[in-house]
């Protein structure tokens, strides 16, 4: 991105595209600082959000984590004020008692556990056993080590 189409998003909320009344702007503390959200290939899978420092010739400086970076002009792809945490969607996690209650609500035939039929046409309770088939062993069977005297 070129430093022009920086300043024309900058003077939506300063009302100024002069540089030097700008850079006055963001390093005054009595105006309201903005958020921006910065992207690009160069800058990570999510870019970068966060308040401008300075507009320099080379790029922007903005506030890191405990410092101050320079992000150059050609590394930004797309640059946007950032939407406000009131009006991204919000995920809502189920409590553990919701859970069951939607398990207990569920069909008893929807279950996984197969039950056996006595000879009477009652259910049994227990759950159906299954027989495990006995394993044909492949190829030679046994230790192919035989210790010798």
């Amino acid at each position: 991105m070129k430093q022009a189409d920086i300043t024309k998003v900058l003077a939506q909320d300063y009302k100024t595209t002069n540089v030097d009344e700008l850079n006055k702007l963001l390093k005054d503390k009595n105006t309201e600082q903005v958020k921006y959200k910065i992207s690009g290939k160069t800058l990570g899978h999510l870019g970068f959000t966060g308040f401008i420092k300075t507009v320099a010739a080379e790029g922007l400086k903005v506030f890191a984590v405990n410092k101050v970076s320079l992000l150059r002009f050609e590394d930004i792809e797309k640059f946007e004020k950032a939407k406000p945490k009131s009006e991204r969607p919000l995920k809502v996690k189920k409590d553990a008692e919701e859970k069951s209650m939607d398990k207990a609500a569920e069909p008893f035939n929807k279950r996984d556990t197969v039950f056996a039929v006595n000879d009477d046409g009652y259910d049994d309770l227990r759950p159906k056993k299954y027989k495990k088939k006995a394993v044909k062993p492949s190829g030679k069977a046994g230790s192919k080590f035989i210790p010798k005297k």
